[in-house]
């Protein structure tokens, strides 16, 4: 109920919460750790020792049924599914829970939700498991658009269709086009454009590169991916990106931006990623001083 209305006055109460959770992670249910990640991760406040306390209190439950080929009690899919999705948003490794609860899911793929099912293949786009778990991920794309909960989710449906083309467009699968199109809408509404979503920025943040004399380019489109780069700098594929999805507690890369960085990497960018409100706050600064 706090977490919901997005009031940043309820931040201590969440930090206070994330204490509780690294404090006694051991002794709570997984239904309890997920709805306080939950929490944590729909005010994009990263907490990483409580994340990852949660994690390794919710794989012992789940060792137990993969040891046991039983269905672990209390253990519902769709608290598994936010465990995993928090894990792939704040960019957490959680080796020890996600072989573990990749497995969990594959024997009960059949109660997987659409909503988790958008959940869980995203996190295995971030974390793994798409090569050891291919059939598993297949069952989840086929799940997706089967009902009307992507439509509360279009922008994270649009870059899981990214995610298909770049890292496994071998999967014998293909989104419903309503998915594609509703989509593509929200991705474009949210992006500003298939550009740079902030290109003042990028080029003040050009202006302040010029300043100190190092050279940079703007703009710089990606060959074979649906990215354009902010500011290059130099010859080689070193970059800075202006996000604003970011968490607000640590400034760190979250969700859709960790996803785009991901698929920079792969390509061979080093991009270092600058928070837009950050980057805001140093307006009015002198040349050179940012």
């Amino acid at each position: 109920a706090f977490s919901a209305p997005l009031r940043t006055c309820h931040d201590d109460l969440m930090g206070c919460l994330a204490d509780v959770v690294t404090r006694d992670a051991s002794r709570m249910q997984v239904d309890e750790i997920a709805l306080c990640l939950r929490a944590f991760r729909r005010l994009a406040l990263r907490f990483e020792q409580a994340v990852r306390a949660g994690l390794e209190a919710s794989s012992v439950p789940l060792r137990e049924a993969w040891l046991l080929r039983r269905r672990a009690d209390g253990v519902a899919v769709a608290d598994v599914a936010a465990l995993l999705e928090c894990a792939a948003f704040f960019g957490i490794k959680a080796e020890h829970l996600t072989g573990l609860a990749l497995d969990y899911l594959d024997e009960l793929v059949d109660e997987v939700g659409e909503q988790s099912a958008i959940h869980i293949a995203y996190a295995m786009c971030l974390i793994g498991g798409i090569n050891t778990h291919s059939r598993l991920l297949l069952y989840l794309f086929r799940k997706i658009g089967a009902g009307t909960a992507w439509e509360t989710h279009k922008v994270r449906v649009f870059q899981l269709w990214m995610s298909q083309q770049l890292q496994f467009p071998w999967l014998d699968c293909k989104l419903r086009k309503r998915c594609l199109d509703g989509g593509l809408r929200a991705w474009f509404m949210h992006r500003r454009g298939f550009g740079s979503p902030y290109p003042e920025e990028a080029r003040a943040i050009a202006a302040e590169l010029q300043a100190m004399g190092v050279q940079s380019r703007l703009f710089v489109p990606v060959p074979d991916a649906p990215y354009e780069v902010d500011v290059v700098v130099g010859d080689r594929k070193d970059a800075f990106l202006v996000a604003s999805e970011v968490s607000r507690n640590s400034l760190d890369p979250v969700g859709g931006t960790l996803l785009q960085l991901h698929h920079l990497k792969a390509k061979g960018w080093r991009c270092i990623v600058v928070p837009r409100r950050l980057w805001l706050g140093f307006e009015g600064a002198p040349a050179g001083s940012r």
